[in-house]
Parts: structure tokens; sequence; C-alpha cells
């Protein structure tokens, strides 16, 4: 076997080579490739490299080798893939991965093939662990275990992972003693050095399918086998089986466009209102532009709510869009949705409308042209360039109002406003009038922790986040461990002080909110706001009105890959109770929905629902 691990890195270096060289020739003969070069794949090679796929996941993410820390995977499952593709039969794909993987994990056993696994003594042992660091990356790092509990793997013992129904691997993934490095390993990660640069990235995505399926295999097995709510999702149904095709339409992909959105149309599958793709090779970005109007989705309508000069001589605040480019404005939404990841519809639907997206395109001064039905009922074409680089609308700029001189509205929704230092000021006045409405229709900052301080009479505790730790593949006991808690104190008792200082947000005034509390929420509160609502209704610190929430919470750590590196939910957020937070949401107490951009109907709810508590307090 030595001779043809030599043989395979041998081959490999030579591959390493040639590639990169071609590569570069084809980037100095034609600097602008308009024309990708595609692959239509057969159903034997996908079926292959759904089984490298596997192998691959089990191998770098569940075997404990703190060597494979210096491989480039990207480069690897290039030549890999490669390598399958000149498979005659099933026996010689079955060999060519145990070549391809016994230099990464020497207890590799294919089919059942066994050799007697080493006999584990108690004591410590090492296992794979994945965490979010500081910075919001993830990291997958070995971990030494000081002695054996039922949650992790037995040490030294064989673990079968079935691929397929000729094909199965066997390896421990837990070990006592750590794999020492080999000259094939060595070899092996020395060929596999990383030398794209930006531009070289580009061109060998644009001219080897295969780069592009070997990022595909990276992605997918990150959703694979770290994503909280796999089983939620039902991706235990969908995800693995999609594979297949989603491989050969990346191999015939025409362009960097189109293949962005095929990975958002697989991302789709992930009912994830935190996942994020961006548009870049190596880190660098595409320029994503917008037009000049801003809309809404209400009453399953889409309607203008912005614009900016010229449209706004021609097009209306409210004026309803039916038309987009000839197609029904209907057909047209469920299209972007297919190439979105959302918790519920309604977050995707707002997801769509406040981040722009509807009608965001990578391709300079394209042109949307609409159908509009203005108020009166009359139709007319309006032709909307896509240039600018980002959105410019004004929006509410205004943190504190105060309505009919007696209900205050503070808008927790936007984090450019929120400020606890002027919040505090107002308390006093707050207390004279009939109530106070907090706005959460959006993404609060931690000063919001301070407000509540303000609110509450007993120390409150964020809610129930888990960190899951998976030590088996495919989401198999994984054991979610309970995230450090946070809590605060009244901000009239003596731990207000300790608190804010330990638990890091702005120290409260020694004064407390005495008038009744309404908070506004919808699809767009999620995550951070999320946890923050989830404490206002357990404490019952106020009444919600408006819409569910995302029902979308929990941390978000990003994963790099060559292109179209992505983010998405690691942590997992459960209702107090223990039930189901994830693609359901918060409920309110009194349900209202906005009809229309005229009137903020869940705010005049909040103001009439002061109004009528006033008057029956004065009776």
């Amino acid at each position: 076997m030595r001779i043809v691990n030599r043989a395979i890195n041998r081959s490999f270096i030579l591959f390493s080579f040639l590639l990169f060289l071609n590569i570069s020739n084809c980037y100095s003969a034609n600097p602008a490739i308009k024309e990708w070069k595609k692959k239509e794949l057969t159903e034997d090679f996908k079926n292959r490299l759904c089984a490298l796929s596997d192998v691959y996941g089990y191998v770098r993410y569940f075997y404990p080798n703190d060597n494979l820390k210096d491989l480039d995977w990207f480069n690897f499952l290039i030549y890999s893939i490669k390598e399958i593709e000149g498979c005659k039969s099933e026996k010689d794909f079955n060999q060519k991965i145990y070549q391809l993987f016994s230099p990464l994990c020497p207890d590799l056993i294919i089919n059942n093939n066994f050799s007697k696994p080493k006999r584990y003594s108690s004591g410590s042992f090492y296992i794979q662990e994945r965490s979010m660091l500081d910075n919001r990356e993830f990291n997958s790092e070995i971990k030494e275990i000081s002695a054996y509990s039922a949650e992790y793997p037995k040490p030294d013992s064989l673990y079968t992972f079935i691929i397929n129904p000729r094909l199965a691997v066997s390896f421990p993934i837990a070990l006592s003693e750590l794999p020492k490095r080999s000259e094939q390993l060595t070899s092996l990660i020395d060929s596999c050095k990383n030398r794209w640069d930006e531009k070289s990235m580009y061109y060998l995505l644009a001219s080897e399918p295969f780069a592009r399926i070997a990022n595909e295999i990276m992605r997918c097995n990150i959703v694979q086998h770290f994503y909280p709510y796999y089983f939620e999702d039902k991706l235990d149904v969908t995800w693995s089986k999609s594979y297949k095709d989603y491989f050969n339409k990346i191999a015939n992909s025409n362009n960097s466009t189109s293949y962005y959105y095929l990975v958002c149309n697989m991302m789709n599958l992930v009912k994830d209102s935190h996942v994020y793709l961006n548009f870049n090779v190596l880190g660098a970005f595409s320029t994503k532009r917008f037009p000049g109007i801003e809309t809404v989705i209400l009453d399953n309508k889409l309607l203008i709510k912005n614009m900016l000069a010229p449209y706004d001589s021609v097009i209306h605040r409210g004026d309803r869009i039916i038309k987009i480019n000839n197609i029904e404005v209907e057909s047209f939404i469920k299209g972007k949705l297919n190439n979105l990841s959302y918790s519920t519809l309604e977050s995707g639907l707002t997801k769509l409308t406040s981040s722009y997206e509807i009608f965001s395109s990578y391709a300079r001064d394209s042109v949307l042209n609409l159908t509009i039905k203005n108020s009166k009922g009359k139709e007319s074409d309006v032709a909307v360039k896509i240039n600018m680089f980002r959105p410019a609308f004004v929006a509410d700029k205004e943190f504190i109002k105060c309505f009919d001189g007696n209900k205050y509205y503070i808008n927790l929704k936007d984090p450019q406003l929120i400020s606890y230092e002027k919040f505090k000021a107002y308390i006093p006045e707050i207390n004279k009038g009939k109530g106070v409405i907090f706005d959460m229709r959006g993404y609060p900052t931690t000063d919001v922790f301070s407000i509540l301080a303000n609110i509450t009479d007993s120390i409150l505790s964020l809610g129930n986040l888990y960190e899951v730790h998976y030590y088996f593949p495919n989401h198999i006991n994984p054991v979610p461990k309970p995230t450090e808690k946070w809590f605060i104190a009244p901000s009239t008792s003596a731990m207000n002080k300790d608190y804010s200082k330990k638990f890091q947000y702005s120290l409260p005034v020694n004064e407390k909110i005495t008038v009744p509390c309404v908070f506004l929420v919808n699809s767009v509160s999620m995550s951070f706001m999320e946890t923050v609502i989830d404490i206002i209704k357990n404490y019952k610190l106020g009444i919600l009105i408006g819409e569910n929430t995302a029902g979308c919470n929990g941390d978000t750590p990003h994963f790099k890959l060559p292109f179209a590196s992505f983010s998405m939910t690691f942590a997992k957020f459960l209702n107090r109770d223990g039930s189901q937070h994830h693609g359901i949401g918060i409920k309110p107490d009194i349900y209202v929905e906005n009809k229309d951009t005229n009137t903020d109907a869940q705010l005049e709810a909040a103001k009439k629902y002061l109004d009528v508590l006033a008057s029956h307090t004065s009776k």
C-alpha cells in the first residue's frame, strides 16, 4: 500500500501542477471568460460524487487527526473528483476511496474488512469538536477528554458508516493516541498547498467544473453535520437526496451569477433567516446594486413604500406593482423566494423587501419594467434602472415621540438610533402619561437591557440558548449544552450596578417605569430581538401587539469557502417550556396585521389599547 500511496502523491503533484499551469495559461490568453466550461455528469459519476462527499465529511469532521489542519481540503477534493472519474467499476471506486483517504485516516477500513481494533484503557482520549470563535469564524479542533462518558464515542472503537449498498467505511472517531504524521500525508499536504489568488480562483471555477463541485461538497457537509435545525427543517429527507442533481447543475453553470443562484436555490432547503450568502471569490465581493424604489408586501400585495428621483414624479407611495418584466407579481415573488433561505413565509417576504433583495442585481444598470396600478385603478408602465450601490431611503429617524401628549413611542428597531442616555432622561415624563410603546420591529442593541431594567421588579434571565456539540456524524446523539446565561437586575435594586457591569449593558438609572408598556412585534423581529421579546413575554413586562416574530434565533458563525462563503444558525434556541421556537416565532398577545402603507395599524392598535386601559383605570 505504501507504493500505491506514493503513486497517488506523485499523481497529485503532477495534477496540481498541470491544473495551475492550465489556469495560468487560460488567464493570460483570455482574461475575460464569458462562457464557463460545462460537464454533463453520468448517473454513475453523480452517485460516486455523493459517496465521495460522505466519506470526506466523516473523515474531515470526525476523525481526530491533528495533522489534517494543514491540509487544503479544496485542492484535495478537486484531485479526488478527478481520480474517481476514471473508475471503471464499483470495486475500482472502493479501492480509490481507500487510496485517497487512508493517508488522512490510517485506521480506515473499507467494507468491514476488519482488523482488530486497539483496546482502550481508561484515561484521556481525543475527539473533534466544533465551536464559534470570538470573530464569529467556524472552528474545528482536536480536544482532549480526561475521562469517558456516554455522550462521547467509545475511544478506539470502530464505527461503520454506510455510504451506499456497496460501500461502507469504518474507523474510530475517538482515539486514545493521535496518529503520527506519515511521509505520505506530509507529501500530500505539500502537494495540496493553496496557490490560488482571487483572479486565478475565478478562472479555476470558470474552467474546471470539478472545482465548483469541490466547493459545494464542502458547503453541503457543513449543513449536513452542523445545522442545529436539521430535523426540524426535514433536511434528513431533502438535503443529501438533492446532491446528485445539484452537483450536475453546478458542473453546468454558465457563469458566476448562475452558479451563485444555484447555491441560493440549494440553500432554500435550509429554513433559516440567518443564512446569508456572499457573492465572493476568496473573500473578494461582487457589487450588488439596487433600484431607487422601496417596496413592502402587505395584505398579499406588493406596494410602493418609498421612491427617489426621478421616479417620485411617476410613482407614488401606496401604488401597487402588478407585473415585473411582464411576469405576474405572485410568480415573480415565488421565484425570488426559491433563491432565499427563511424561517417562515412571513419572514421570507419581509427579508425580500426590508433588505431590498426583491429587485437587487449584480448586473450594472439592468432595467426593471414595472406595471403599476395607482389608487384610482389606473395602470401604467415604468422602467426602473438598477444602479444604486446601496439604498438611500429616509427612514424614521426619531428615537422618541410623544402622541397626544400622553403616550410615548420608543424606536428600538434601528440600532443607529437607540440611545439609553436619551431614553433615561424621558422616564419622568413617560411616567406622567398613559403608557409607553416600544417598537421592536427590527434589531436592537444591548441598551435594550438597560431599558428592561427600568421596567422589571425581578431579575430577568435570557432564555434557552444551547450550543450543540456533535461528536457523531449525521446529527446522531447531539449534545446541547446551555450557553452562559445573562441576567438583568431591576434598576432600583442593590444589584443594579454589579449586574450591568458583569453583563455589559449601560448602567440603568435608579428609576422605574410605572405606566403600562406595549411592545410592537412582527416578522422583522428576529435573532437577538427575539431573545429580548422572549424575556418580555416570559416575565410579563407588557403586552405584545402585532404579528409572529421571525422564528429565527441562535448565534451565527461564518463559514469560509473559495466561492460564496456563508453564515447560518449554529446555536439552538428553544421556548422557555422547551418547545420549538424555530420556524414558529413568538406569538403576540394581540394579533394585528398592517394592510397598507398609509396606516401603521399595529401602532394605532397600541395607542388605542393604552387609551382604553387608561379609561378603565380612571373609572
